[in-house]
């Protein structure tokens, strides 16, 4: 909300340089129309304050519903890994939890500060309880393991990412600048008309 609120102020200026720039472009046209293209110049910093909050709801929705992530903001990030297991982090970034995605989001294992998904199984460190193999199909957690115990169970030993650099090798990819590029261009579009039909000098006869 607050940043609603801070977009909103910054764009009273905007949208008074924006009023200015039309009335002077449009002063000495004789067209019936000219006494509402200020008007809109005055709205455009506005439509495109609603845009982008209407784009950031749609886009979140879209990672939430659909993708099963958090949408990039906030203190709380999450990617889905397999069989319906999810990677949390809260608040800071150093360490997250797995979680079974059946509506109870207790976590399995916490305090994991690095991991890597190899197939059906999560291997990782956790430092409350050490190498940890969790297989997430049959659901079964081997933990407080010795790296030979390790790969006995998984050869090659896989490396182990931070959990900062797993999540943000989950998170982003090709749908996100896919997202960016719809928005984006949508957003280039709403600039375009509004400056066309609300800013740009008529034409002369």
């Amino acid at each position: 909300m607050i940043w609603a609120v801070l977009l909103c102020c910054a764009a009273v200026p905007v949208s008074i340089a924006l009023t200015i720039w039309s009335s002077r472009n449009w002063r000495e046209s004789k067209s019936t129309t000219k006494l509402f293209r200020p008007i809109g110049a005055a709205l455009l910093p506005f439509i495109l304050l609603a845009y982008g909050g209407a784009a950031f709801i749609g886009y979140a929705v879209w990672c939430e519903r659909v993708r099963h992530v958090d949408p990039g903001i906030g203190d709380g990030w999450a990617v889905p890994v397999a069989n319906n297991y999810s990677f949390w982090m809260i608040d800071v970034p150093e360490h997250g939890s797995l979680t079974k995605d059946d509506g109870t989001r207790a976590p399995v294992i916490s305090d994991i500060v690095e991991l890597a998904e190899v197939g059906d199984r999560i291997i990782g460190r956790s430092t409350s309880k050490g190498l940890f193999i969790l297989n997430t199909r049959s659901g079964e957690l081997h933990a407080f393991l010795e790296s030979d115990a390790v790969q006995k169970e998984i050869s090659p030993m896989p490396t182990l990412q931070s959990a900062n650099a797993f999540y943000i090798d989950h998170r982003w990819g090709p749908l996100d600048l896919a997202a960016v590029t719809v928005i984006g261009s949508l957003g280039a579009m709403l600039l375009f008309v509004g400056y066309r039909f609300f800013i740009r000098p008529p034409a002369r006869a």
